[in-house]
C-alpha cells in the first residue's frame, strides 16, 4: 500500500504541473519514489541481500584492491562481478563509502525513473509539434504504474535496461555518434550480461536496410528455440570467463516458475505487453509517428517479438516487459496527440470530426492497463512481499 499510494500521489499530481516545470517534476518525483527504499529491509531471497552483502565487502577494500581482485578468490560473490561487471563493481564500491545500504537501492532507482521520464521528455521535445502538458503527464503515469516496483530491486538488470533505452533514443532518434553510442552499450554489458542479447537486437534494426524486415521480425520471435544451441556452444568454451557468466544466466532464466504468484504476474505482464503493441501498431499503421522514430520503432517491435517468443522464460520475459515500458513513450503520445482531441474526455480524432471505434478501444485500453498495474500494486504482486517495509 505504501508503494501504490505514492506512485498514485506522484502520478495524478503531475496532472496538475504547468508544462515548463513537468521535467524537474519528474526528477523529483524519481527521487521521492525511489527514497522508499530507505524503509525496506530485503529478505535473505532477495537479489538486494546479495547487493547489500557485496557493498559490506566493498567498504573494506580500497578502489586498487577491488578492480585488481586482489581480494576476489577469496570471495566468491566478488569474484561473480569482478570478472563480467567490472562497471557495476566501481558503482557498487562508490556507493559502499556512503556507509548506508539503502543508497544503493535509492540511487539506482532515481536513475531507472529519471532514465524513462528523460526519453517521455525528449520524445515531446522530438515530436515535431506542440504536445499538451496533460498527454506528457499521462505517459508519466503510464510509465510509473506498469513499471514493476519490485523488479527495480534487482538493480543491475535494471539499471542497465533503463540506461540503454536511454541511450537507444539518442542512437536512433537523435542520431548521436554510432561509435559513442555503441561504447556505451558495451560498458553496460560489464552492469549486467543481458545487454549483449540488446546489443544483438540493435544490429538486427541496423540490418533492416539490406533483409526483409519480416525476416527479421521471424528471428526475433523464435529466436529462444536456439537457446539450447547456444548452451551447448558456452559450454564449450566454458574457460571464457564471459561464456561462464552468460551461461549461467542463461540457465537461470529459462527456468520456468510454476507458483500461482509468478503465473498472475506473468498473465499481467502478457496482456500490458499486448497493450502496449497495439499501441504500436496502431501508431505505424496511421503513420502517425515522425520519420524520425523510425528504427526506433524497429527495435521496440523486434522486442516486443522477443519478449511475446520467451514467454515461457518467466525471468527473460518480465525484463523484456520492463525495457518495453521504458520505451513506449514516443507511441502513446504519438496516439494521444493524434487520435484523441485536446481533453482526454473529448475522444475525437486528430481531424475533429468524428468519434473513431478503434481509437475509443485504444484509448479504454490505455486506461485498462493502468487499472490493471494499479490492481497488482494493491495486491502486492509489484511491490517486495512478506512486508519487507519497516
Amino acid at each position: 500500500m505504501i508503494v501504490f499510494t505514492t506512485l498514485m500521489i506522484f502520478g495524478c499530481f503531475g496532472f496538475f504541473v504547468p508544462k515548463m516545470y513537468l521535467k524537474r517534476y519528474m526528477l523529483l518525483s524519481a527521487v521521492c519514489i525511489s527514497s522508499l527504499y530507505f524503509f525496506f529491509t530485503p529478505l535473505p531471497g532477495y537479489d538486494l541481500t546479495r547487493h547489500y552483502e557485496l557493498l559490506h565487502i566493498l567498504r573494506r577494500l580500497d578502489l586498487k584492491s577491488v578492480l585488481s581482485g586482489t581480494e576476489k578468490i577469496a570471495n566468491r560473490l566478488l569474484r561473480q562481478y569482478t570478472e563480467n561487471s567490472r562497471l557495476y563493481l566501481i558503482y557498487a564500491f562508490l556507493i559502499s563509502k556512503l556507509k548506508i545500504d539503502a543508497f544503493l537501492p535509492v540511487i539506482t532507482g532515481t536513475i531507472i525513473y529519471a532514465s524513462a521520464s528523460s526519453i517521455i521528455m525528449m520524445s515531446a521535445e522530438d515530436f515535431g509539434e506542440e504536445i499538451e502538458s496533460w498527454k506528457i503527464s499521462f505517459c508519466f503515469f503510464f510509465m510509473l504504474m506498469l513499471t514493476d516496483f519490485r523488479t527495480v530491486s534487482g538493480i543491475r538488470n535494471m539499471l542497465a535496461f533503463s540506461l540503454f533505452a536511454y541511450v537507444l533514443y539518442y542512437d536512433l532518434v537523435r542520431n548521436a555518434g554510432k561509435f559513442w553510442c555503441f561504447l556505451a552499450y558495451f560498458l553496460l554489458a560489464n552492469i549486467h550480461t543481458s545487454i549483449y542479447l540488446l546489443i544483438v537486437i540493435r544490429l538486427l534494426t541496423s540490418l533492416g536496410k539490406i533483409v526483409p524486415k519480416w525476416i527479421l521480425m521471424v528471428v526475433s520471435f523464435v529466436s529462444q528455440s536456439f537457446l539450447d544451441s547456444i548452451i551447448q556452444f558456452l559450454t564449450r568454451v566454458g574457460d571464457v570467463p564471459l561464456a561462464q557468466s552468460l551461461l549461467e544466466k542463461i540457465n537461470i532464466y529459462v527456468i520456468s516458475g510454476g507458483t500461482q504468484y509468478i503465473m498472475i504476474r506473468g498473465a499481467a505482464h502478457f496482456i500490458l505487453i499486448l497493450i502496449q503493441m497495439a499501441i504500436f501498431l496502431y501508431v505505424l499503421r496511421n503513420q502517425y509517428m515522425n520519420k524520425k522514430f523510425k528504427h526506433y520503432g524497429d527495435f521496440y517491435l523486434f522486442t516486443i517479438l522477443f519478449a511475446l517468443g520467451a514467454i515461457r522464460q518467466y525471468d527473460i520475459f518480465v525484463r523484456s516487459y520492463m525495457l518495453i515500458v521504458f520505451m513506449v513513450s514516443p507511441f502513446l503520445l504519438s496516439f494521444l496527440n493524434n487520435a484523441v482531441g485536446e481533453m482526454p474526455n473529448e475522444l475525437i480524432l486528430s481531424k475533429r470530426s468524428l468519434i473513431g471505434f478503434r481509437e475509443v478501444c485504444l484509448y479504454l485500453m490505455c486506461i485498462a492497463a493502468v487499472i490493471l498495474s494499479m490492481i497488482m500494486y494493491y495486491r502486492g504482486f509489484y511491490t517486495p512481499m512478506d512486508s519487507g517495509f519497516i
